[in-house]
């Protein structure tokens, strides 16, 4: 079977229990297919999976931006430092 769609959601204030997190997981295989209902805690395992992903990439893009505005910065002493007269013909 294959990994069809994975789906997590908000139950309505109304539901019952309300505003909990419900989430299901479709496999569909050459003799059909299978709808599974998650629990909490594979819910809460695919979120921790999904909030490690998120921390690790906002990481790697502060990076880049530190690096970015250090080079903005750097610029202007660079040019300065590394003016280029033209020579006399």
């Amino acid at each position: 079977m294959k990994f069809e769609r994975l789906e997590i959601k908000r139950s309505a204030s109304y539901d019952t229990p309300p505003n909990t997190l419900q989430g299901c997981l479709e496999l569909k295989g050459e003799r059909g297919s299978q709808v599974i209902a998650l629990s909490g805690v594979a819910i809460s395992a695919i979120m921790t999976c999904i909030a490690a992903e998120v921390t690790a990439t906002a990481k790697i893009n502060a990076k880049a931006t530190a690096g970015a505005m250090a080079d903005a910065v750097a610029e202007p002493v660079m040019l300065t430092q590394f003016e280029i007269t033209p020579e006399p013909l």
